[in-house]
């Protein structure tokens, strides 16, 4: 099975049948084994080296979902936890399972607490979105949106 997508502008496709994903873009094209006990990454014209740590997991398990590099950080992950504990984002795909606003302040809150400067192009590209800014502006005019922001602060605070 082969899926493509693209990651902040770069093509991104993961080839199941031989257990690597590969990414183009306009510098380099590099290929990476899906499984986790890969220790090597072979780059076009550079040969084989070491792997960089990644969140890219076999397909079947993540449901075809990858992170972008500052959304699968130790820290990154340790939240996505606390938002699927929490019932707001789904474990194996990362998407949100709550309003546009409420998504909205769940994207901003994270954002800020992994400095991710930015916040709103790269949930809208994980979450196949657009104006989330927008979702937030409106957000932060329902009372119980600002309700829910609370409760966001609490449980990544855990």
């Amino acid at each position: 099975m082969i899926t493509i997508g693209s990651v902040q502008g770069d093509l991104t496709v993961n080839d199941i049948h031989h257990n690597q994903v590969v990414y183009l873009n306009g510098k380099e094209c590099r290929t990476q084994a899906l499984w986790a006990d890969a220790d090597e990454v072979e780059q076009a014209g550079a040969g084989r080296q070491e792997a960089e740590p990644m969140a890219v997991e076999d397909d079947e398990q993540k449901g075809g979902a990858v992170l972008p590099d500052v959304l699968a950080t130790p820290d990154a992950m340790r939240m996505w936890e606390q938002t699927a504990e929490a019932g707001w984002t789904d474990a194996a795909t990362y998407q949100p399972l709550v309003s546009r606003t409420k998504a909205a302040l769940l994207a901003y809150e994270m954002a800020r607490r992994l400095g991710i400067d930015n916040k709103w192009k790269t949930f809208e590209a994980l979450w196949h979105r657009n104006n989330m800014r927008g979702d937030y502006n409106d957000a932060m005019e329902q009372r119980q949106s600002l309700a829910f922001r609370d409760r966001i602060k609490e449980a990544l605070e855990n």
